[in-house]
């Protein structure tokens, strides 16, 4: 099997064939093909978080191939779902996407829509939390594990990655990033910018968390799962519904940038909120067929098992 090079070389690799010409990432993009290709975002933070995130699951996969074998625990699939990862922030984040997010609400919602529905899970099916987790010395391994386990930290854990808790703080983030208030704040402000898409994120991990491992598990049984992901899509759906239909722009403060794309700014919200909507009923009616698909297979294993045996 040829060796497989560290993920950190994608991301440094990526930063390195950037165009030449950076855009701030709070700069109006004027519409024109040439600026928007070369309208790159390179703020440091977030090349680091990537790069030291890329690093660390470089060295947690090489120490558990060490311990348990070559593509054991984590394989090929993990792998890509990682690098699909990788490549889904550099897209939302430093990308020309990150640009256009500061001039046309509908590109924003395209890099929400990337930031919770599709970096999560692919974190979540790539094992990412065991690979960093195995980067570090085996001592400190102990003591993580053991904070995590046992007293204030477990119970902290066991409450966030409750289906409840999941549910209600991914509504609740979601509903108050798109206030007017505090989304407004987010354009104007890059430490609020930051803190909005690592809640975004951070949300969305605990959401997928939840659906991917927990379910068909008790207490959290299929149908229960089912209704978790069916009314988180009519909850995204209200709030796109309410963007739509809305006689008036909820963030009048995209008026000059959006007049420069020839779109006054209650179309571009229109635009921005049937992105949301058709994005997130696709994602989620795929994964509650995912869902039953599971439970209908666990129901004819079950009842094989308890089958009686034939002649």
């Amino acid at each position: 099997m040829p060796r497989w090079k560290p993920l950190t070389l994608l991301v440094v690799g990526a930063v390195m064939a950037l165009p030449a010409g950076i855009a701030s990432a709070h700069e109006p993009v004027a519409p024109s093909v040439q600026h928007v290709v070369s309208a790159w975002s390179l703020e440091p933070g977030v090349i680091l978080a990537l790069v030291v995130l890329a690093w660390l699951y470089d060295l947690g996969v090489r120490s558990l191939w060490q311990h348990h074998g070559r593509g054991r625990v984590i394989g090929t699939r993990q792998l890509g779902a990682f690098t699909g990862a990788i490549i889904t922030l550099v897209v939302a984040l430093i990308s020309p996407v990150d640009a256009l997010a500061d001039s046309l609400f509908s590109a924003h919602m395209a890099q929400h829509m990337l930031l919770v529905l599709v970096v999560p899970p692919l974190l979540i099916v790539a094992r990412t939390d065991l690979a960093v987790i195995a980067a570090f010395p085996p001592t400190w391994q102990r003591r993580g594990r053991g904070l995590l386990r046992h007293g204030a930290g477990h119970r902290l854990v066991q409450a966030l990655l409750h289906p409840a808790t999941a549910w209600w703080l991914f509504a609740a983030v979601f509903w108050a990033w798109h206030a007017p208030v505090l989304y407004e704040a987010a354009l104007h402000h890059d430490s609020v910018h930051a803190l909005e898409h690592a809640a975004l994120l951070l949300v969305g991990l605990a959401f997928w968390r939840v659906v991917l491992r927990e379910a068909g598990r008790r207490p959290f049984a299929y149908p229960l799962a089912i209704l978790f992901v069916f009314t988180t899509m009519l909850q995204m759906s209200v709030l796109a519904a309410l963007l739509t239909f809305s006689p008036y722009a909820w963030y009048p403060d995209y008026g000059a940038s959006t007049a420069l794309w020839g779109l006054s700014t209650l179309t571009d919200q229109r635009i921005g909120a049937l992105v949301m909507w058709m994005t997130s009923n696709a994602v989620f009616l795929g994964l509650i067929a995912m869902l039953f698909a599971r439970w209908f297979a666990a129901e004819e294993r079950r009842a094989s098992h308890y089958a009686p045996n034939t002649p």
